[in-house]
This record gives C-alpha cells, structure tokens and sequence, in this order.
C-alpha cells in the first residue's frame, strides 16, 4: 500500500504512527527507505513465519548491507513487536533527519 499524496511506500497506518508518535517527517522516512512489507512477502523477508503477524514494516539499515529490523502487526504476545533475523547481529535504530533546523 503506498500513500499517494507523499509517494511513500507505506499503509496509512505505519505512516500515521511514524509522523505522529515518532515525530518523523516524510523526508526522513523516505530517505530511510521505511516500507509495508506486501502480506505475501512478510515469511519471505522475516525467514520465518509468525503465524499471528498480519502485516509488517521494514526498516532498512542502510550503512549494514542488508540489514532489517521489522516492526511486527498487531501488537500480540504471541510474536515480538519488532524482529531481525539472528544472523544479522545487533544494531542501533536512529533515523536522521534530512534537514534538521
């Protein structure tokens, strides 16, 4: 799902939640390359299969080749809220902003 006004490729509800409770603009989440993982995608990108996982959000970590954290939906105890693959290892999440004033 993309939100057409901003051309970012993101559910309406991912983006909603990245400019309101985290404060993100849209340059910086385009510039992050944050996008909705298609559903029939989420096994294939996670290498796993969370069968409670209905949707997922992909956050690119572009200065670690390859690297993905997702951000996991619905909030459920039966999966985590947000997954990486084992073999990645351990990163920071931050997001810079593209034109800070």
């Amino acid at each position: 799902m993309k939100d057409q006004k901003n051309n970012l490729p993101l559910h309406p509800a991912y983006l909603k939640n990245l400019r309101e409770e985290s404060g993100h603009t849209d340059d910086t989440i385009r510039e992050a390359g944050i996008y909705s993982v298609p559903p029939a995608d989420i096994n294939k990108e996670l290498g796993v299969n969370f069968p409670s996982v209905e949707s997922a959000m992909a956050i690119p970590f572009r200065h670690v080749d390859g690297f993905k954290r997702f951000r996991l939906f619905p909030d459920s105890d039966k999966h985590p809220r947000y997954y990486q693959k084992k073999v990645q290892g351990i990163t920071f999440t931050y997001l810079r902003e593209s034109n800070p004033s």
